[in-house]
């Protein structure tokens, strides 16, 4: 994998996520109108606690776009250059899937090829970081093989 692949890779984890956020956002407006009330109108109980869990969700979609934000700019600051050892912007192949370091993203393709983020916070980061091509790990009573490091 050259660095123009890696750099595919990079480029469609960042356009999943911003793909997640444009929904999120999609979600919040519709959230921030249900929420509205006239305030001329009579409403039932059930109009005012409709209108009052809309309002939550606004808050709630306004914290899952701050995180989709920082996973972007988490995305943004890796280091996608060739690497021989497992760390922030490695791609990790291992049990036949392919990694991600540095970033929790759901799964996405690039290139026809599937892949999902670890971050550098998430348990199984500890059991691989340091580790090379060949190596082992175990995680979770599970001893894995390390097929290649990108």
């Amino acid at each position: 994998m050259d660095g123009d692949d890696k750099d595919s890779v990079r480029t469609a984890m960042r356009a999943h996520v911003l793909r997640a956020g444009r929904a999120t956002a999609g979600d919040e407006r519709t959230d921030e109108h249900a929420a509205e009330l006239d305030p001329g109108a009579q409403y039932t109980v059930d109009d005012l606690s409709q209108s009052d869990d809309a309002g939550a969700f606004v808050a709630l979609d306004g914290e899952v776009l701050a995180a989709q934000s920082a996973t972007v700019a988490a995305i943004d600051a890796l280091d996608f250059g060739p690497m021989r050892v497992v760390g922030p912007g490695a791609i990790v192949e291992f049990d036949g899937e392919r990694y991600v370091i540095g970033a929790a993203v759901s799964e996405f393709t690039a290139q026809g090829v599937s892949y999902s983020g670890i971050s550098t916070d998430a348990p199984i980061y500890a059991a691989i970081a340091g580790l090379h091509a060949g190596d082992e790990f175990s995680f979770r009573g599970v001893t894995y093989h390390i097929d290649a490091v990108r």
